[in-house]
């Protein structure tokens, strides 16, 4: 009898200033999270843009989490910022896979260099993603990265091909044979040579469109500066299946958080 788990995923860019701005944007941005969780109940939530304190051993978000049973929780610190934001504190900004299920063979994948801790003269800082296998209760597994290349802006164009590159890398471990990647790939659709062309025979893709996009300038609702960067992939002639794909609504954010929900064979 071939038995099928049924596996929810979020992928989110919460934007560290929806984090470190004030203690009242902070808070809603939990209660975001909380009204996500009751309404879609994800198995796993994987973020980008995750500030931790530095005085502090794990991200708020994260440690928020745990009440809702994501008990197993990773964050790889990938970006270094010294600007004070009110609290004479410095942040690290990072990525961050928290689960319900147990996660094995957890990695920080190393995509390169942080080009803006470069430009403030740190240089022991790098981008990371987080890759992990899911622990099922029977034989049907899995893996999961959540990512986050380095943006395309003038003078560092090269950072973020290097990044997608090592990505790309990466994913060849036989570990990612069947896997899903999510999080802000920082590439509109018509990027030549995105991921998503360079991937195409490997993986199949969602993201949001025109009208319901995974992201808008200053989290504006009504801006004609929309893109759609947040994007989930998951492995073709693999033992996944996509049965539902929603860009979810978000206030808080920049980005909207990305729903998949899969069967795994």
């Amino acid at each position: 009898m071939i038995v099928y788990m049924k596996l929810a995923i979020v992928f989110w860019n919460i934007w560290f200033e929806a984090q470190v701005n004030s203690n009242s944007r902070a808070n809603s941005l939990l209660d975001e999270l909380d009204n996500l969780i009751d309404k879609y109940n994800p198995d796993i939530i994987g973020l980008n843009e995750v500030a931790r304190r530095s005085t502090d051993s794990e991200p708020f978000v994260s440690e928020h989490l745990k009440k809702y049973g994501y008990v197993y929780r990773h964050f790889a610190g990938s970006r270094f910022t010294t600007k004070d934001w009110g609290d004479g504190k410095d942040w690290e900004l990072g990525t961050a896979l928290v689960s319900r299920y147990p996660l094995e063979n957890i990695e920080n994948i190393i995509l390169g260099e942080d080009a803006l801790a470069i430009n403030q003269d740190i240089h022991k800082y790098t981008v990371k993603a987080v890759g992990a296998s899911i622990k099922f209760t029977n034989s049907n597994k899995v893996s999961v990265i959540v990512a986050h290349p380095y943006p395309i802006k003038l003078g560092v164009l090269k950072t973020h091909w290097r990044h997608q590159n090592a990505l790309r890398d990466a994913i060849k471990k036989d570990q990612y044979k069947s896997v899903i990647i999510g999080g802000d790939f920082n590439e509109p659709n018509i990027l030549p040579c995105n991921f998503t062309r360079r991937e195409k025979k490997r993986f199949f893709h969602r993201t949001g469109n025109f009208r319901n996009p995974t992201w808008r300038h200053k989290a504006a609702r009504r801006t004609p500066l929309r893109l759609n960067l947040d994007k989930i992939f998951w492995s073709k002639n693999s033992n996944i299946e996509l049965r539902e794909f929603k860009v979810l609504h978000s206030e808080v954010s920049d980005h909207s958080p990305i729903l998949g929900r899969f069967e795994i064979k």
